[in-house]
């Protein structure tokens, strides 16, 4: 998805983004459950968060429209709140390494 791309979809969204910097930790599932390996893992950090979503940065590749079962840890939190996310797009970050990941709640 090209930045322009990313910037026209965020016109479109209602509600408000919250910036936080929180942790991610994720792994992709399948109909049959988890999946095995690494290839499927995925750690982060939340740049901003609203009802629908969230903005994750991370080194680890991910493919687009994956399914993961998610923990997010809040600042200061060593407990997780668990959640279930989509993939729905990706960019490489410019301003440093990684990616920049869009995920939606699926639960």
């Amino acid at each position: 998805m090209s930045l322009e791309a990313v910037k026209r979809r965020r016109e479109k969204r209602s509600g408000r983004r919250y910036p936080v910097h929180w942790k991610l930790h994720g792994r992709g599932i399948s109909f049959l459950g988890f999946r095995h390996g690494d290839e499927e893992a995925l750690n982060g950090r939340v740049l901003n968060i609203n009802r629908g979503g969230l903005c994750l940065l991370t080194e680890q590749p991910i493919e687009k429209s994956a399914v993961l079962q998610c923990e997010i840890f809040p600042d200061g939190s060593h407990v997780g709140i668990p959640t279930v996310m989509e993939v729905r797009w990706m960019l490489p970050n410019p301003d440093e390494r990684g990616t920049t990941v869009g995920l939606r709640f699926l639960i």
